[in-house]
């Protein structure tokens, strides 16, 4: 069958929902009045199928994954390096974006600075100016958002897989 990764994301989100429905289900089933028919072993292998169903797309997922090539950051890798590099650019984003007011003195009750290494001697100074942590954080949010475009258009490949149809219906 030809899939994409967007659609295998997208059977893995309906499958789930399903899932979520037969948890509920199984629950509900639980308790009865007497003229109700509820059987909790049926919703119990229905949650069973719903969640198998999620295990075997995630792992055509990550087949998906390794077999589609995506161009990020002038490197050509695999789509799944790709996606779990994502999370290294967007910390770097996140820790240059914090730099910005990292670098503000706080102060103490007494108005002194905090920070300070030996009372009225030594005060600590910021080893980078704004603008040049600014530029960093930039160049960082950058890097994630070519590797988010990349992630994107490699997720349109459609590529030949052994899977049943049902699990796309």
């Amino acid at each position: 069958m030809k899939l994409t990764g967007t659609k295998i994301r997208e059977a893995i989100s309906i499958w789930t929902v399903r899932k979520e429905a037969a948890e509920k289900t199984f629950k509900d089933s639980l308790m009865a009045f007497s003229d109700e028919q509820k059987n909790p072993a049926r919703e119990a292998t229905a949650l069973q199928v719903a969640e198998l169903s999620i295990a075997h797309l995630q792992a055509l997922q990550s087949l998906y994954n390794t077999r589609v090539l995506a161009e990020a950051l002038s490197e050509s890798r695999t789509l799944g390096f790709w996606v779990k590099a994502l999370g290294v650019y967007e910390r770097e984003t996140a820790l240059w974006k914090g730099a910005l007011s990292a670098g503000e003195r706080q102060r103490t009750w007494g108005g002194e600075p905090s920070g300070v290494r030996k009372k009225d001697e030594e005060w600590p100074h910021p080893t980078m100016k704004p603008a040049d942590i600014a530029k960093e954080a930039t160049a960082a949010m950058r890097r994630a958002t070519e590797i988010r475009s990349a992630i994107a258009r490699a997720n349109q490949k459609e590529i030949e897989l052994d899977v049943e149809a049902s699990y796309f219906e």
